[in-house]
């Protein structure tokens, strides 16, 4: 990642959360999004990184009542109305993540850990975040109180730019999409063809 900073938005990059590869077997990599959508897949072969509309899937299956709440009109084409930050459903969170509370032994997630049943059998772990800073510099955030997926899709062209990606968080049972410098890094769940 490192050695990519200057050409970060071109080329797909990850790294160990703190650059430490202790974390590598509890959490595994953080990746940046051209690294997610980058045509020659970075998953196995008969897999692929989800897109929006994939999380949407999963969104809805989990929760029949999942929705993006949060549109606005593009200002490209007023008819067509855009999908930007917004809860999506406010249980479905919970049956994403795994269970348990944060301990050296298990490394999960912070207390309380709201809503947590691991019911979809996704086991998601806490990773955190190494979120781009407003002067170009990096920093690492959120383990053990947040986990974030990258989606294919590139955000919305409303400013800022960025690309979509869903988090799940310590303190909520949500699952939320939002949008991010696509320079950040985060986990990449693949889903089979």
């Amino acid at each position: 990642w490192n050695e990519l900073l200057f050409s970060i938005l071109n080329h797909g990059a990850w790294c160990y959360y703190d650059n430490d590869s202790t974390h590598n077997k509890i959490y595994g990599k953080l990746y940046n999004w051209p690294a997610a959508e980058d045509s020659r897949n970075i998953c196995p072969n008969g897999w692929r990184v989800p897109s929006d509309e994939d999380w949407h899937k999963l969104a809805k299956h989990l929760d029949p009542d999942a929705k993006l709440d949060s549109v606005a009109p593009n200002p490209f084409s007023p008819n067509i109305k855009t999908r930007i930050n917004g809860v999506e459903s406010k249980v479905a969170g919970g049956y994403l993540k795994a269970t348990g509370n944060s301990s050296a032994s298990t490394g999960l997630w912070d207390e309380p850990n709201k809503g947590a049943t691991n019911k979809a059998l996704f086991n998601a772990k806490p990773a955190g975040a190494r979120l781009t800073t407003g002067n170009g510099g990096t920093r690492f955030q959120e383990m053990g109180r947040g986990a974030a997926f990258w989606t294919t899709t590139k955000g919305p062209d409303l400013p800022p730019p960025g690309s979509l990606f869903r988090i799940l968080s310590f303190d909520f049972p949500y699952l939320e999409q939002r949008k991010i410098f696509p320079s950040s890094g985060m986990s990449i769940r693949c889903i089979k063809n």
